[in-house]
């Protein structure tokens, strides 16, 4: 019996049960465990707008609020207001009809996808990502607490994630104009796209810039069809308002630097504001340096760069840590053999860290983060692993 095989098939076929254990027990948007979904509502009640005509409306609060108001298990009040670009609102649209169970199951199933493709994608690209082990690694990171809750609380991690690894292995394999459109899509997380578009422009990727370009014109087009041409005001005029409304309740769950800051100082400090921005700044001229010579194809590249865009964003949350698996997964070479089951179950087990967040008044899974980051710096100057650093290829940031 091949273990490594059959144990994590067995953990991934217990999770698809789960997941349709809770689909099929759920009342309305009630479920055993909570709301159906988790942060779902923001995209489903989007689609309702959409698709009811009121496109133009769709950065309104108060409509978004109201869209979702048979979305909330009973007892539940709020709403969590939609802050992507109008076109990610077109597919619930179509779906704007369907049981809300159904539509659960495909946005999950999708994130799901994301997930098993970057997994894909990193086969062979990783030193240890042979095919063999590719059911082990999707086990341990939709098992991971922050993927799990990006994955199944109805968030976009994966989704995050695929895109940057097609950024990474699309210029590994000379098609830049491909890594581009990745890039160019990852835009729609903002506080992430335009990090990975900013090491493009570093390094004269014109061709990479040049599909970012498409892909962001198109990301405007489907928008304005959506919600009309001036979307893009509507839209910072609502994200600017959010930035407030969000902070308050999910303040606890940051793991940016400016997150952290206004958690020790207070939420809106100046102090706050100057010591994060100073942090996240730094951060960014300490992965700029790193990369600097660096063969693009050494698996260093990603396990610098996740890390990085976390503690770089104005605003970055607990789950968007499942970011860190492909970090970890390139990292795992310096760790001498005979440690590395313990050293990825340590790993995997911080991510639970989480849960003393509301108890603790911060997120501690910041720790995770910074940690990660500092492990991959010290492996890109202190040589830990020759064949991370020395890998052969172009240099990044030349």
């Amino acid at each position: 019996m091949d273990r490594t095989r059959v144990y994590p098939l067995a953990v991934l076929g217990a999770l698809l049960l789960a997941v349709l254990l809770v689909v099929v027990s759920s009342r309305d948007a009630a479920t055993l465990t909570g709301r159906l979904g988790g942060d779902l509502p923001e995209f489903v009640g989007a689609g309702r707008i959409v698709a009811d005509g009121d496109g133009v409306d769709l950065y309104e609060p108060e409509r978004q609020l109201a869209a979702q108001a048979d979305l909330w298990a009973d007892g539940e009040t709020g709403g969590i207001l939609f802050p992507y670009p109008a076109v990610l609102a077109a597919p619930y649209a179509a779906m704007a009809d369907l049981d809300l169970r159904l539509v659960y199951l495909v946005h999950t199933g999708f994130m799901v996808g994301c997930a098993l493709a970057s997994v894909r994608l990193l086969r062979g690209r990783l030193p240890w990502l042979e095919r063999r082990y590719a059911p082990a690694a999707l086990a341990v990171g939709l098992t991971f607490l922050p993927m799990f809750i990006g994955v199944f609380n109805g968030q976009t991690t994966a989704a995050v994630l695929l895109l940057v690894v097609a950024v990474w292995v699309a210029l590994l394999d000379d098609r830049d104009l491909l890594a581009g459109v990745a890039a160019g899509l990852l835009l729609v997380k903002p506080q992430y796209g335009a990090v990975v578009v900013g090491l493009l422009l570093l390094d004269r990727r014109w061709r990479a810039l040049g599909g970012a370009a498409a892909a962001s014109l198109a990301v405007w087009l489907g928008s304005a069809l959506v919600a009309g041409p001036g979307w893009v005001a509507r839209w910072l005029e609502m994200v600017s308002s959010l930035s407030d409304i969000d902070q308050g309740s999910n303040l606890r769950n940051e793991v940016s630097p400016l997150g952290m800051a206004e958690v020790a100082l207070g939420q809106g400090s100046g102090a706050a504001a100057v010591i994060g921005m100073g942090a996240s700044a730094a951060v960014a001229v300490l992965l700029v340096l790193s990369l600097r010579g660096l063969p693009l194809a050494s698996p260093l590249v990603p396990a610098l760069v996740l890390p990085s865009l976390l503690l770089i964003a104005p605003h970055a949350l607990y789950y968007d840590a499942g970011l860190l698996l492909v970090a970890l997964a390139a990292l795992l070479p310096t760790v001498p053999a005979a440690w590395r089951l313990a050293a990825v179950a340590a790993w995997w087990a911080a991510g639970f860290a989480h849960l003393g967040a509301s108890t603790l008044g911060f997120e501690p899974v910041t720790a995770l983060v910074v940690g990660t980051f500092a492990w991959a710096h010290w492996a890109r100057w202190t040589g830990a692993s020759a064949d991370l650093v020395g890998a052969r290829g172009p240099s990044l940031t030349a």
